[in-house]
Parts: C-alpha cells; structure tokens; sequence
C-alpha cells in the first residue's frame, strides 16, 4: 500500500477498569474499504485486525503506539510507461530524504533525439513599411525533463531524485550528466513589413530510459520506461528558421 499521512487512534485503557478497549475504524482507500479494528484484551498488549474490500492478503502489526499496515510478503506493482501521475505521485511519497523508503534508479538504454521544437529568444517586430534585415541573438537555457512532466516537478524532491539519477547514470555510462546548459546562436531573418519574426529551434538532448525501483514495508514499486532529458553538451542546437506573423500567437515578446 502506498504510504501516507499518518492517523491517530487512541485506544483508551484505565486502571481502574482494565477490562477490554475496542475501536472499529473504516474509511475509503481510494476504491477500497479499509477495516481497522484495535482491541486489548485488559492486558498491556494491544492487537489489530484489518480487512480491505474482502481481502485477507494485508497485514497489520503494533510496534509500541505505532501501528502499520502492510501488503502481504513480497507483493510487487508494476506501474507501466505512460501512467505518469500515478509514477510521479509515487516519486513524491518514497523518494524523499525524509522517506524510509528505498529509491533506485536503474538506467536501461541512451539515445540522442531532440526536445519538442519551441520559440527562442526574443521576437522581432517590423513596424515599417520596408522589409527590414535583422541579426537575432538567442539564448536558450536548457534544464532536464523527464517522462512523468514537461519539468522535474516541484511536488517532489528534485534534487533528491536528480541526484540517484545522475549517480546511476554516471556509473553506468562512465560519463559526466550535465543538467544545465545554454546554448546560443546568431540567427539572420528577414522581417516583412508590420510583422513579427520569431525563430523556432530544437534543443539537442540525450534521453536516459531506465525503471526506478521503490521498497517500503513488504511492496516493491517498479516504475517502468521512465525516462529523463539532459542536454547534449556535445551537438549544437538545431534551428529550424525564422516564423512570421501579424502576432507571436503565443510567441517571445515584442523587441
């Protein structure tokens, strides 16, 4: 089971009637019934029972006032390529400093591709009557991405997870992963008369597949065809060419 926050129940007991304290707990875990029942039978010892929606395969156990609930022993979940929330969702949970959950990432294949073609630097406005020859300067600076979305999201630790990343692919390439770089160029176009002019470029990238691999309690999570974007420190980026418009449409602002 996925960990979370955590509930506090109190099983009352006194000494002037030691005699048995039971609580009967339920609540929806996502589209199951959880079923906690917490009982002491008037000795120092406290137990628990749970059921989940019918099934008898989840344990739970009493360490102190701590209880945990666990999946039987041994279970493994596979979470498929393309199910992004619910990998990042996991990322966010286990793989965190402060989890005591085990994170790793195994690296599986390298490819070099470029990342989806997007505007750069900064439009160009014509606002004569004249086609006007111009020199644009861009700068594009490059960060990672990754499979789960378009940016290593703030709702998890990125550092964190960078870092286990970056150390596995190290060891395995025997290369450094450079996470940063901008990347510049000098682009010639050539503005029509009361237009806007854009260029359009490709950041080249090498993307990393690989699954991470999280362990909690009995479970075992296997992220599948994770993958992560890093720029390419060594091919320059590619530009497609200059667009022109009446308006960017969403594109860098006026000059």
């Amino acid at each position: 089971m996925p960990g979370g926050p955590g509930l506090r129940i109190e099983l009352v007991k006194t000494f002037l009637s030691p005699g048995s304290r039971r609580v009967d707990l339920g609540y929806w875990l996502g589209d199951r019934y959880l079923q906690i029942l917490l009982w002491n039978g008037g000795s120092n010892a406290d137990h628990c029972g749970l059921q989940v929606s019918n099934d008898s395969s989840f344990r739970c156990k009493i360490d102190g006032s701590t209880m945990t609930i666990l999946d039987k022993a041994g279970t493994v979940i596979n979470v498929p390529a393309g199910d992004n929330q619910r990998q990042m969702d996991l990322l966010a949970g286990l793989c965190t400093k402060a989890s005591t959950a085990k994170c790793d990432f195994t690296p599986t294949r390298r490819e070099r591709t470029y990342a989806q073609p997007r505007a750069v630097g900064t439009a160009y406005f014509n606002c004569t009557g004249a086609n006007s020859e111009k020199t644009l300067i861009i700068e594009d600076k490059v960060g990672v991405t990754n499979s789960f979305a378009s940016e290593v999201s703030t709702e998890v630790e990125s550092d964190f997870i960078i870092a286990k990343v970056k150390a596995s692919l190290t060891l395995k390439f025997s290369t450094e992963w450079t996470t940063e770089r901008t990347f510049r160029e000098e682009v010639h176009v050539t503005a029509l008369p009361r237009r806007k002019v854009w260029v359009v470029a490709e950041t080249p990238v090498i993307r990393d597949f690989g699954d991470f691999k999280l362990q909690l309690g009995n479970t075992t999570w296997l992220l599948r065809g994770v993958y992560f974007d890093s720029p390419d420190p060594g091919r320059p980026g590619f530009v497609q060419g200059a667009r022109s418009g009446h308006d960017g449409g969403g594109m860098p602002a006026d000059r």
